[in-house]
């Protein structure tokens, strides 16, 4: 989602905390475009929950079910934070297999040339298909219509 790559400020505890803080950061980064997109479009567009796809099913439990959270003290305001995203319908956290996971193609080491081409093409297939739009009405060329 960020064009950037930085250093966290602190090391995760565990897996299940760097997915959580990875997660919060794309919600927040969501819920930004989001609310650009509504103002810019006159409320027509931003409406739709956007899907968040994470291949650890400990954060996916903690952003659906309040009571998940017991073990993830230390990074409570972060799994909050994307609860309330989830409960207003902005986000939803949903689960994928890590092998699955076409992001493993942008943060993992990939090997063979293969996997990493299959990765890609799912990658594709998947920002591809939100331009896809059908057409309800033919807009013919101005130079084409007849008066």
């Amino acid at each position: 989602m960020e064009a950037v790559s930085r250093r966290q400020h602190s090391t995760a505890v565990d897996t299940a905390a760097a997915e959580m803080f990875a997660a919060s950061v794309a919600g927040a980064v969501l819920f930004s475009v989001t609310s650009v997109l509504t103002f810019v479009s006159f409320g027509v567009l931003g409406h739709q929950t956007v899907r968040i796809w994470c291949d650890m099913e400990a954060a996916v439990l903690a952003a659906n079910d309040a009571s998940s959270i017991k073990r993830l003290a230390y990074i409570a305001r972060r799994v909050r934070f994307l609860q309330e995203l989830v409960t207003r319908k902005i986000v939803v956290l949903l689960n994928i297999d890590g092998k699955q996971n076409p992001a493993d193609a942008l943060t993992k080491h990939i090997e063979p040339k293969a996997t990493f081409r299959d990765y890609m093409a799912r990658l594709y297939n998947a920002t591809a298909s939100l331009f896809r739009f059908s057409h309800t009405t033919s807009m013919a060329h101005p130079a084409e219509s007849s008066d």
